[in-house]
């Protein structure tokens, strides 16, 4: 690329009154801020190490060095203080300076408190950045369909609550420090819902959800295992009925009831392709002790449509005297795939 110079001094010259271009000896240069009547320094070298006078007092030659830093304006006036001309606004190219197609080679550096980016600037090649970076406002890094993205850092820290969406694969050994919340856990993980107190339910024979076992599941394979210690208040007339109900959209659900009541095991099986309405097991509640009488189902359930799995139940009989789910009673749900 070639250019001409910027004229290496200022220079000022005049017509005298025989015609001829005379350099302006002794004319002086006024330096003001920009827009402004308050005297600003410019210098006598480029390392604006050394100020010049204010006015600037132009040699034998009509002229002077005088380096810029920032904006400024100029009044030109003679020798005897007669005003020549003004100009503000006067902009050396380190401030307000606008490049067009320009290339800049070499190593630049950019020492600024604060720097923006307007329109749609492209970058291209390698980039390497030192330091801290802050990045505002929607960033996009790579194509999605062809770049990998490498993150080598001693540490990462995640602030406010950034949302990640699309497929994760983690590979290596991880450390999760804290309290984590999935909406969908991992390939066997497994989410655990407890009751932490007793239910009792009387004079009713429909199912509606345990106070404590409803557990919300997102799409994939899971197995599920549900405990409870079931037992009459006072006789076992009303007994109970349960089933497993789920909220979403699912396929091949099965069910398998077990119960024991007061020492002896009895068990049904089914298979229900949405684990809704399910034959409800009936199951005769004994009186004698928690630990003697208790419920177990266990099945597989492919949710294609995220909902909430939930354990129902009620009396079989309607009675007075209420049938009881105790407290300890657990459902887990373990992602298989």
């Amino acid at each position: 690329m070639s250019y001409l110079p910027a004229p290496p001094k200022f220079s000022a010259t005049f017509v005298d009154a025989d015609g001829y271009t005379v350099p302006a000896v002794g004319y002086k240069l006024y330096a003001y801020a920009a827009g402004t009547s308050n005297l600003k320094d410019t210098y006598t070298s480029s390392t604006l190490g050394t100020a010049n006078a204010n006015p600037v007092v132009l040699d034998t030659r009509g002229e002077a060095n005088v380096w810029l830093s920032g904006n400024y304006k100029f009044i030109l006036k003679t020798d005897a203080d007669a005003t020549i001309w003004t100009v503000d606004n006067i902009n050396d190219l380190t401030s307000s300076g606008t490049f067009t197609n320009a290339t800049l080679a070499g190593t630049l550096t950019i020492t600024s408190t604060a720097l923006t980016w307007s329109g749609n600037p492209t970058h291209s090649g390698n980039h390497t950045w030192a330091g801290n970076q802050v990045f505002n406002g929607n960033v996009t890094i790579g194509d999605a369909a062809a770049d990998a993205l490498t993150v080598a850092p001693n540490a990462v820290t995640w602030s406010g609550n950034p949302t990640h969406s699309g497929n994760h694969t983690w590979s290596g050994n991880h450390t999760w420090s804290g309290s984590q919340t999935y909406t969908t856990p991992s390939v066997v993980m497994s989410v655990c819902k407890i009751k932490t107190a007793n239910t009792s339910r009387a004079s009713t024979v429909t199912v509606i959800d345990d106070t404590h076992l409803v557990q919300a599941l997102g799409v994939g394979t899971w197995k599920v295992s549900v405990f409870v210690p079931v037992w009459g208040t006072t006789t076992a007339d009303g007994g109970m009925k349960s089933g497993l109900y789920f909220s979403g959209t699912s396929t091949n659900g099965i069910q398998y009831h077990e119960a024991r009541t007061g020492g002896s095991v009895t068990a049904t099986s089914g298979i229900d392709t949405s684990f809704v309405d399910f034959a409800a097991a009936t199951i005769a509640v004994g009186t004698s002790s928690i630990s003697e009488s208790w419920l177990r189902i266990e099945g597989f359930l492919i949710v294609t449509v995220a909902g909430n799995l939930s354990w129902k139940w009620a009396q079989n009989v309607s009675d007075t005297d209420a049938t009881n789910a105790g407290i300890g009673g657990n459902m887990i749900c373990t992602r298989l795939a």
